[in-house]
């Protein structure tokens, strides 16, 4: 007998695949839905998704872009053995829905859908779909795209991407940058994991900031794996950490968000999302070795509008970013300007939009 309100949700690999995820889940659940996530062991959404108290069961599929021969010739083996996984899966606990997000396991969920007769609902968060999901459109009930053009089709629906609510809800910028004063606040996001060439710009950065006055007070997220090192060299800066915040992760992105006016970032579509829902000018510098420069497509359509700028990493000096601060830092009016164009290109019913779609399927 399938189970009135439980579905499942395949997301994995990466934050940008499993945060959207969980802002969908998160919807989900406080409508009285059962939701069972589906990853792969020893990826991302093994540490984070447990935090978030669901359930989550693990399917045996790796990466196969870039893979040596042998992988590739043992990859359709690998498919058809996780796509009983998931098989199996269904027969347990009896979705009435399957919500693709992204990531290696979104494949073999999609065939074992099909195969059980199970809806199944894709989203792609990037300005160029990944091959998965490239493929996945055509077997899905539903196609969800953030982007015009991210994907081929006359049905796919363009909604943008999801974000935590508290987000969207958060004071526009106008409210928020009323009667601000003082340095320029800047937020760096070298992602969670770090982004090493970031890193050591900042540093640089920092160096010209403080042996000038510029006013600028600093909040930088180095990811783990670089924040001794980053630490250590702001600790030979005579009273900078005094007056300047340097973290491995960032606990409270609301907060930061909130206390900025300016952010420097990757621009992977959950953080150029997450931007604009806020409502805050930006400089991108997109990861060089992201897949087909999508990156760089990401943010294109805020730069476009006025409300983020772009360095790519081959172009990034330390000077062209202090420049861009420079002018920044005295002219509050172009910070509020670019965070209004930001907020303009968000779109804050992402996330209701697919729980409402979920939802069809759950009555």
């Amino acid at each position: 007998m399938m189970k009135k309100n439980c579905m499942m949700i395949a997301a994995g690999g990466t934050g940008g695949h499993i945060f959207p995820a969980l802002s969908v889940a998160e919807r989900l659940r406080d409508q009285g839905v059962e939701v069972i996530w589906l990853g792969s062991p020893g990826r991302m959404e093994e540490k984070i998704v447990p935090n978030y108290h669901f359930p989550i069961e693990y399917v045996d599929i790796g990466a196969l872009r870039g893979k040596d021969f042998k992988t590739l010739c043992a990859a359709p083996f690998n498919i058809v053995k996780a796509t009983f996984q998931v098989k199996k899966l269904i027969k347990q606990y009896q979705p009435k829905v399957i919500l693709g997000m992204g990531g290696y396991v979104t494949g073999p969920a999609g065939v074992a859908a099909k195969i059980s007769n199970i809806p199944f609902i894709i989203h792609e968060q990037n300005a160029f779909a990944g091959f998965t999901n490239k493929l996945l459109q055509y077997v899905s009930t539903t196609t969800f795209a953030a982007y015009d053009h991210a994907l081929s089709g006359t049905a796919v629906k363009v909604i943008g991407n999801p974000v935590r609510e508290s987000l969207s809800t958060m004071q526009p910028p106008k409210e928020r940058f009323a009667n601000r004063s003082g340095p320029l606040r800047l937020l760096v996001l070298g992602g969670s994991q770090g982004a090493t060439a970031i890193n050591a710009v900042i540093l640089e950065v920092m160096q010209l900031v403080q042996s000038s006055g510029l006013p600028v007070e600093l909040i930088q997220q180095t990811g783990s794996h670089e924040y001794e090192k980053y630490w250590q060299a702001y600790q030979k800066m005579p009273g900078f950490l005094d007056h300047h915040t340097v973290t491995a992760f960032i606990d409270d992105m609301d907060f930061a968000y909130n206390w900025a006016d300016f952010v420097i970032a990757r621009a992977g579509a959950m953080t150029v999302a997450e931007v604009c829902a806020v409502g805050l000018g930006a400089l991108y510098i997109p990861f060089p070795q992201a897949v087909d420069d999508h990156q760089t497509y990401n943010c294109r359509p805020v730069v476009e509008i006025g409300g983020a700028i772009v360095i790519q990493q081959k172009e990034l000096t330390s000077k062209a970013v202090y420049d861009k601060l420079q002018q920044l830092a005295n002219n509050r009016d172009t910070l509020l300007s670019m965070a209004i164009k930001a907020k303009a290109f968000s779109k804050p019913d992402a996330g209701k939009k697919l729980a409402d779609a979920c939802a069809e399927f759950l009555v």
